[in-house]
């Protein structure tokens, strides 16, 4: 199920810079509108259900408090498991938030509201260490969540964004940047995470949009300059994030 909705991230980061170029013909730090990636990525994990709804419910700016509150168990029963759970009193879980209350930009049950998978938090172009230092701290709290009811039920949650070069014009210069884009994010999350919460960071090349190849090239001074002067690298970075063992 996580593998299948951390292709479905990337799909909808992909169609993100495809709406944003046919929109505007290019895409520049100027397309502010977040939704644009949360309605594309929210759109391609909608893509694995079979009926609607089924098997996973998507849910766009959902409320912190009403999704920490679902990721642990909603009651269970005083006594050890011996007992007879029908005689036994039942505890039930208290209300959880996350310390910077809001909404999460995405969130993934399986089939009903108490089987919470994960929640998603994006932004839209190159945000800085900053930028990201809320949502990375507020999806670890998931994590670890605890209650006398149990603990946390959801695995990972993700972080995701699109990074774009400028100063990459070709296809063989596009492996490099995806190193520095991966090592970037890596030394972020070493900084934004404590020794509770573990991490992976996944740089991924979003097609030949803009980068340059032989082919491309026409011949024409003016024109390839042109290419050139258009030509990018977009990135799409999804962060996993997982509570240590």
């Amino acid at each position: 199920m996580y593998k299948e909705i951390e292709n479905r991230i990337f799909k909808g980061l992909k169609s993100t810079c495809s709406d944003a170029i046919l929109f505007n013909h290019e895409f520049e730090d100027d397309i502010r509108p977040e939704y644009l990636i949360t309605v594309n990525i929210a759109k391609a994990i909608g893509e694995l259900n079979s009926a609607p709804g089924s098997p996973l419910i998507v849910r766009l700016e959902e409320s912190t408090k009403e999704f920490t509150t679902r990721c642990v168990p909603d009651m269970s029963w005083e006594g050890s498991q011996d007992s007879i759970k029908i005689f036994a009193p039942t505890i039930f879980r208290n209300r959880h938030n996350t310390e910077r209350n809001g909404r999460f930009d995405i969130c993934v049950y399986e089939g009903q509201y108490e089987k919470p998978v994960t929640a998603i938090e994006l932004k839209l172009i190159d945000p800085t260490e900053q930028a990201i230092k809320d949502d990375i701290a507020r999806l670890s709290e998931i994590l670890h969540l605890n209650d006398n009811t149990g603990t946390s039920k959801v695995k990972y949650t993700y972080f995701a964004c699109v990074e774009i070069n400028k100063d990459i014009k070709f296809k063989n210069q596009r492996q490099g940047n995806l190193a520095a884009v991966k090592e970037k994010y890596h030394k972020w999350l070493e900084n934004l995470t404590d020794d509770k919460t573990g991490f992976d960071v996944c740089a991924l090349n979003i097609d030949d949009l803009k980068t340059l190849t032989a082919n491309k090239m026409t011949g024409d001074p003016i024109f390839d300059s042109d290419l050139v002067a258009y030509a990018k690298h977009y990135v799409g970075v999804i962060v996993r994030l997982m509570k240590k063992v």
